[in-house]
């Protein structure tokens, strides 16, 4: 689907452990979360020189989803070094995510 990567749960940790990556939480089964797919497309174009981009599928690996404190989907998570900095929960326009992603990248660590 472009600039991001398909998580597996296997593959996860390794993908969040080094640099700011954002990963997309969703599920096959959402309406919700494909219509947020466009708009993380968008997302992961606009910033692919500022972050990686994933998405993994919550019906799919649901531990990982518990285990980083997602309680719904879809959902857009940013991590610095492994580190869950900004969760962003439902669906939101394109200029809201980017707005909030942009700031917490410019945040110090």
């Amino acid at each position: 689907m472009g600039n991001f990567v398909d998580l597996s749960a296997e593959a996860f940790s390794n993908f969040i452990r080094e640099g700011d990556t954002i990963v997309l939480f969703s599920a096959s089964w959402c309406r919700p979360c494909n219509e947020m797919k466009p708009v993380f497309q968008t997302l992961a174009n606009e910033l692919t020189d500022r972050a990686r981009f994933g998405v993994i599928d919550s019906a799919v690996s649901p531990t990982v989803a518990v285990t980083m404190g997602v309680r719904s989907v879809p959902s857009i998570v940013l991590f610095r070094d492994g580190r869950l900095r900004l969760m962003l929960s439902g669906q939101r326009t394109l200029a809201a995510v980017k707005q909030a992603i942009v700031e917490e990248l410019q945040e110090p660590s």
